[in-house]
């Protein structure tokens, strides 16, 4: 997972997300109070990884998730990452999918943070 998150999005990156730290508001930032809460995370998430849906449906489909620009950069295997985050095994990944992977992504951040 560490593998995944850090080809994924920097841990600097992440944490400035998170916290706010720097002189700008984080990006996702949408209530303007200069940190970033899990809803806005989750959604700024949700658009970085919907990028991936190319035959714009509202899913990802496999094929869609091995062509994104960040598959096959990191040491996994889109296609086992892919199903492992398919949690119903539809064949696609869809918002009540990518919201929980936002979420633990965040934890890991603030963890690593405070580490």
């Amino acid at each position: 997972m560490k593998t995944f998150l850090k080809r994924s999005i920097s841990m600097p990156a992440i944490i400035l997300l998170c916290t706010g730290a720097g002189a700008a508001a984080p990006l996702g930032d949408k209530n303007g109070d200069g940190k970033l809460a899990l809803a806005e995370f989750q959604s700024a998430f949700e658009i970085r990884i919907m990028r991936a849906d190319t035959n714009t449906d509202g899913k990802i489909s496999l094929d869609e998730w091995k062509a994104r620009p960040a598959a096959g950069k990191g040491e996994r295997d889109p296609s086992k990452v892919f199903a492992t985050l398919d949690k119903n095994n539809d064949g696609f990944l869809e918002k009540a999918e990518i919201d929980p992977m936002a979420r633990r992504r965040m934890i890991l951040s603030i963890q690593t943070q405070t580490a």
